[in-house]
């Protein structure tokens, strides 16, 4: 039976909201993205039947914004998020309490590098190449200690911890870090990189990946500019 009461309150809605807040057929088939180039989608599906695991977000960046382990935080996901822009260290210690969270760079080695920081927080890098070829110029430049990946793990990274995905977005340091790595001790599942190159054929015979081959990957899957590589069963490096 129609209820007046009800019907006489909804055209006190503005339209505007009413379209908002009631709910759409099509809203059934939405679905979350937080990644730049929908990687958490595939990342995602892969993962879909471990409902726990440890992901490491090299390059992190924010917690919500082109996050590639958002969606896997929120599944129950836990992990380590290394990100050298102090700005948004209490961003991921709010939105990510279970994880640890590190404000420092990551390089071949432990030393001091030049952190440039431009309007666009995504754009920030160490790489002084990657400034160069910018059209934005940047806004700030800052001395920061960096240090290997092998030492963060090695600090960082209970004995028995399994890595499940390791994700690298530095902005042009990606092969430094990946070669930072002790890859006979640390041997991530599933690693998402960042390659500089848009076809397939280029992908394949790009350093990172005949890097990562020698280690025991294969590449999986490639999206517009990130490429996926799983861990070869039985392979070591």
């Amino acid at each position: 039976m129609p209820n007046p009461f009800k019907n006489y309150i909804r055209t006190l809605i503005p339209a505007k909201v009413k379209e908002f807040v009631e709910y759409r057929e099509e809203d059934r088939y939405m679905v979350k993205v937080y990644s730049q180039e929908g990687e958490d989608l595939l990342v995602k599906r892969i993962f879909d039947h471990l409902p726990s695991g440890f992901y490491i977000d090299i390059g992190a960046h924010h917690p919500f914004r082109f996050s590639n382990t958002k969606l896997l935080y929120d599944k129950g996901w836990t992990g380590i998020n290394i990100e050298p822009n102090p700005d948004v260290v209490q961003l991921f210690q709010q939105h990510r309490p279970r994880d640890i969270n590190l404000c420092t760079g990551v390089s071949s080695y432990e030393q001091v590098l030049i952190y440039y920081r431009f309007s666009h927080p995504a754009l920030n890098t160490f790489d002084e190449t990657a400034v160069e070829k910018s059209a934005e110029k940047p806004i700030s430049s800052e001395p920061i200690t960096t240090q290997s990946l092998k030492s963060i793990l090695d600090i960082h990274l209970k004995n028995d911890q399994k890595i499940n995905f390791l994700t690298v977005d530095a902005e042009g340091l990606d092969f430094e870090i990946l070669k930072s790595n002790d890859w006979t001790k640390y041997r991530p599942e599933w690693i998402c990189a960042e390659l500089p190159t848009l076809d397939l054929k280029g992908a394949l015979e790009h350093p990172i990946s005949l890097f990562l081959e020698e280690n025991g990957y294969t590449l999986f899957s490639k999206l517009w500019k990130s490429c996926l590589y799983q861990k070869v069963p039985n392979a070591a490096p």
